[in-house]
């Protein structure tokens, strides 16, 4: 079975979370894993991005301010090469409620804050190996 880092080295992982203290911990403990980061603290900024950085799963904060990770989703699946990019939601708020809009909106996983770094990094691996495969 390969190691985590195997798994992840060159892939690359777009973060998307309007907290830069989450997005920092997040990058180094990909980053550590062997996955190229990009990240942005806003929706936008993401958007106007994502198409030029084709990362192999996105990670999204689901309660963001103007754009929500749900809509950002969607809009990054409107982009024709980004339409079947594995995506987690991720959220501070645990309602049941959140991860079912998040799963009806299209993402593969939602995980509630805090998060455990190296789970994070888990479910990417794990995405990346699915999609590869696929």
């Amino acid at each position: 079975m390969k190691s985590l880092s195997q798994r992840l080295r060159g892939a690359s992982v777009a973060i998307v979370d309007d907290d830069p203290e989450s997005i920092e911990l997040f990058s180094v403990v990909l980053e550590q894993a062997g996955a190229v980061v990009h990240a942005a603290t806003r929706a936008e900024e993401a958007l106007s991005r994502v198409a030029k950085w084709r990362p192999a799963v996105v990670v999204i904060d689901i309660a963001m301010p103007v754009m929500d990770g749900l809509t950002l989703l969607r809009e990054i699946r409107r982009l024709r090469p980004l339409r079947e990019t594995p995506a987690i939601a991720i959220s501070g708020w645990g309602a049941a409620r959140n991860r079912e809009a998040a799963l009806a909106a299209g993402f593969q996983e939602y995980l509630e804050k805090p998060l455990d770094p190296i789970e994070l990094a888990t479910r990417v691996a794990a995405l990346v190996d699915a999609n590869a495969s696929a």
